[in-house]
């Protein structure tokens, strides 16, 4: 089996992010999990669910998303 450094899926259930800053969430998860969050390993086979979130008019900017992505992830608890 290949091990991949993708994101699976996600899934936006609020419907308040727009869809022009998915690209720059998913730019951001992928560069967390190629740093690894535990001791720099890169993480494999992760599959990642956008629930919610929210934009500004002034501070929403594809680099404030991709940030924020890389944030959540590395902030999130693993858990099969």
């Amino acid at each position: 089996m290949s091990r991949t450094t993708r994101i699976e899926r996600y899934r936006n259930n609020g419907g308040v992010i727009p869809k022009e800053f998915i690209p720059a969430i998913e730019k951001g998860v992928a560069g967390a999990m190629e740093r690894g969050v535990l001791a720099g390993y890169p993480m494999v086979d992760v599959e990642v669910h956008l629930v919610d979130g929210s934009t500004h008019v002034r501070d929403s900017t594809p680099q404030a998303f991709t940030m924020a992505g890389s944030l959540a992830f590395q902030e999130q608890p693993c858990g099969p």
